[in-house]
């Protein structure tokens, strides 16, 4: 999931005292559609390219889960990708359209190759930002829940996890790991 961000050496994405991290700030959106759709890893292997203040610019990860999938995925805040995320299996393929994380709509092909199309699913968006997820978070607060059944804590839990072990397999580290 790349992107192009400011340079500034001051600015949050590369300071390392503000949680600067192409893992955290972009990673997650691919490490999250990850877990959504297999679960917790059971092995992470990762390699970074890491700037001069420690702070990772872009990262690549092969997740490889218990019943035998693997998943890959980038992140990068110096270059620009397509954005877009891909599933692949035995009876076909789904493509996620860019942006990822806010998708225009989802393709679905068959699978023949080349593989036919067989629907595309397309949703109304709200703006391009976080829309959704702050319409979710005022309907649990008026609702009086303390989570969203949308993504229930444990969930969010399992991400956090994942971030964790994926800095650690690409060896970054930030001032507040450190004792």
């Amino acid at each position: 999931m790349p992107f192009v961000g400011s340079r500034d050496p001051a600015g949050r994405l590369h300071d390392p005292a503000l949680g600067a991290s192409a893992l955290l700030d972009v990673g997650i959106y691919p490490l999250t559609f990850a877990a959504w759709l297999l679960g917790e890893p059971a092995q992470v292997v990762g390699a970074a390219a890491i700037d001069e203040h420690g702070v990772d610019d872009s990262a690549a990860l092969s997740l490889t889960f218990s019943a035998g999938q693997v998943a890959s995925l980038s992140c990068s805040q110096v270059s620009w990708g397509d954005c877009r995320a891909s599933v692949a299996g035995t009876e076909g393929r789904l493509d996620v359209a860019p942006r990822m994380n806010v998708p225009p709509y989802v393709t679905r092909y068959g699978p023949d190759w080349p593989a036919p199309i067989i629907e595309t699913v397309a949703e109304p968006l709200l703006g391009s930002g976080l829309a959704h997820e702050a319409i979710e978070v005022a309907r649990c607060l008026r609702a009086g829940e303390t989570e969203s059944p949308l993504l229930p804590l444990d969930d969010s839990l399992t991400v956090a996890r994942l971030l964790d072990r994926a800095r650690a397999a690409c060896g970054v580290r930030l001032p507040a790991d450190n004792p």
